[in-house]
């Protein structure tokens, strides 16, 4: 249900780039959606993601990281680029000209036609990461696999700042915080997490990062 709620607000989000009337509308979800929830609406996609891919990696294992490499990546990756292909003859067709450069780079989400692509590029990122910790790794290292991850993005997101706009790499720690959450929870409910010190523990901890990251940006 939270998923559903998030993916109306950003089909209204992506909806007004191209219908301008939209702005005229004076409406209470439109006016939350575009000043004040901003990336909030891309974290829950991203922490809910990351929540999944640990569930999967203790079901499934090895079995899932191949599966990663082998299916979702170049799934996601195909549609994506067909999509683009498309926008791009469309364009075309109506006098647009873009270099061989740009449209290549726009095919794995690097560069844009004027399509969304930042979404779709992070994602595919978080693909090859979580399969290459995570194959290199025995089986159940999830500690591991999850702090390495985050060393990993640390760079990463750092390199993103240099390069593209915040939009790009602010969400994307969310990932391997609900792979952790997961990992804590370990098939307990949420009533049964709140009992004892792990709720002032998190919110200890979601406190401390949140203060850092402040500081930082």
């Amino acid at each position: 249900m939270a998923n559903g709620i998030f993916i109306c607000l950003v089909f209204l989000s992506h909806l007004r780039q191209y219908e301008p009337w939209l702005e005229e509308i004076d409406s209470w979800i439109l006016v939350q959606n575009s000043q004040m929830l901003g990336q909030l609406m891309v974290a829950p996609f991203f922490f809910f993601s990351g929540w999944g891919m640990m569930c999967s990696l203790q079901k499934r294992g090895k079995d899932y990281v191949r599966s990663l490499v082998n299916r979702r990546f170049p799934g996601l990756l195909l549609k994506f680029a067909a999509a683009v292909l498309v926008f791009w003859a469309v364009q075309s067709l109506l006098g647009q000209r873009y270099s061989w450069e740009q449209v290549l780079l726009s095919l794995v989400g690097w560069r844009s036609l004027g399509n969304s692509n930042w979404f779709i590029f992070m994602t595919l990122l978080m693909y090859l990461m979580v399969a290459g910790v995570f194959a290199l790794l025995p089986r159940q290292r999830y500690v591991q696999g999850v702090l390495i991850l985050g060393a990993i993005l640390a760079p990463v997101v750092f390199a993103m700042g240099q390069l593209k706009p915040p939009y790009w790499y602010d969400t994307i720690l969310c990932l391997p915080a609900g792979m952790w959450w997961c990992y804590l929870c370990n098939g307990k409910s949420t009533k049964e997490l709140c009992r004892g010190g792990f709720a002032r523990s998190y919110w200890c901890l979601r406190g401390g990062g949140c203060t850092i990251m402040r500081v930082i940006w």
